[in-house]
């Protein structure tokens, strides 16, 4: 069986930030690895990872498959009973400190991992050795599985007092000097053939899923009324946070992203083409002269093509708070008067609020209701503003 994730994720294997798997729904039932979260983010389902996590697993790494393959205890939804070719298997170990994942009900496209599966839904095991990473152990065809539909954009100013939006940030003051900023961050990407190209050989490039950022926050604030925006004592433990969210073309739905990413080959005078905008997560080049004398900046220092990936980010805000609310109860005792209610006294509890949104950057001085970043996570690991890319020339060996 074609494993077409392990292919795509080869040259990102010693990136401390991995992608370990990606559908396109919130239903996806099962458990993520240790140090991993999943959620669900523009219509897909992401497994993100970080520190010694990778996509691929040592040589010496198990992969052989648990024999326990009892269902789990609990789920996200009912499913029905899956198909002959599908087994559920719940996290469960080996004797060599390989510790096992399923995720269920995960929609791929039509013929992924060679595969043609009754409504494009797979079941995947994933497997995690300690400073091996995790990897791709099986898919199998899922069924039983239902499509929700993705969680409306809400799209509302962000309630800041001050609000500093440029140079790939944002930052809002909130209530008197509690400040929360956030910066777009790099986005995983990589090439093949890895860690140079050769003249005149296709080169393949291709980014990490759309990326979420984690959640910004301020300390609590007591005291501060987030509607009214001032001061006052009936509200305590104020919230605020920022985020960045990676788009692509057709969303957002008020003025959507041109594609998935826009490529700048930084080819010579002669060379073509100069640029190109994908619609998808891949894209092709063809250098036909090397990178001598180009930046020494890549893997190696060695010279490279300064490759410039534009991306396109939205900024989502959310905000949490209590807010104190008195009400009479009734006591049964004469005495007690609240409010002119007699037998009843007079109760404070606090109840927890929030709200969130999208924020519309051209409110804030944008040409776009998103933002363009030219950030990226380089194979190895380092966050640049350009991908560096050597090419060399293959020079043929004549013998006497």
């Amino acid at each position: 069986m074609r494993n077409k994730f392990r292919e795509l994720w080869v040259p990102l294997a010693v990136s401390a930030f991995v992608m370990l798997a990606v559908a396109s729904a919130a239903y996806a039932q099962g458990s993520c690895p240790p140090g991993c979260t999943c959620h669900y983010v523009d219509n897909q389902f992401i497994v993100e990872c970080s520190g010694d996590a990778t996509s691929v697993p040592s040589t010496s790494a198990a992969t052989q498959e648990p024999a326990n393959t009892s269902e789990p205890g609990n789920t996200a939804e009912p499913r029905e009973t899956p198909p002959p070719d599908a087994t559920d298997v719940p996290p469960t170990a080996d004797g060599n400190g390989t510790q096992f994942y399923p995720l269920q009900c995960v929609p791929m496209g039509n013929g992924d991992f060679g595969m043609s599966c009754p409504k494009n839904m797979y079941d995947i095991l994933s497997a995690c050795m300690p400073k091996n990473g995790c990897w791709i152990v099986r898919v199998s065809c899922a069924g039983g599985c239902t499509t929700p539909a993705p969680p409306p954009q809400t799209v509302h100013p962000i309630p800041c007092a001050d609000l500093v939006f440029g140079g790939g940030g944002i930052q809002c003051t909130i209530g008197w000097d509690r400040r929360v900023s956030a910066k777009i961050p790099g986005v995983p990407v990589g090439y093949t053939p890895f860690p140079r190209g050769i003249v005149y050989d296709p080169m393949e490039f291709h980014l990490a899923p759309l990326v979420t950022q984690s959640w910004k926050c301020s300390d609590e604030l007591d005291g501060w009324d987030p509607i009214a925006w001032g001061p006052s004592g009936e509200y305590r433990k104020l919230v605020f946070c920022l985020r960045w969210r990676q788009v692509k073309g057709p969303d957002p739905e008020q003025d959507p992203a041109p594609g998935w990413a826009e490529w700048f080959w930084d080819e010579r005078p002669w060379g073509e083409p100069k640029g190109s905008l994908s619609l998808k997560r891949e894209a092709s080049h063809t250098y036909v002269t090397s990178s001598a004398d180009k930046p020494l900046n890549g893997l190696g220092e060695r010279p490279s093509y300064q490759v410039r990936v534009q991306t396109y980010w939205i900024v989502e805000w959310k905000e949490n708070w209590e807010r104190r609310e008195t009400t009479c109860v009734f006591t049964g005792n004469p005495n007690d008067v609240c409010d002119g209610q007699p037998s009843a006294r007079k109760t404070t509890e606090w109840v927890t609020e929030g709200r969130a949104g999208t924020g519309d950057l051209r409110e804030y001085g944008a040409a776009h209701f998103w933002a363009a970043s030219n950030k990226v996570k380089t194979p190895w690991g380092a966050e640049m503003d350009v991908l560096p890319v050597p090419v060399i020339e293959v020079q043929g060996v004549i013998e006497k």
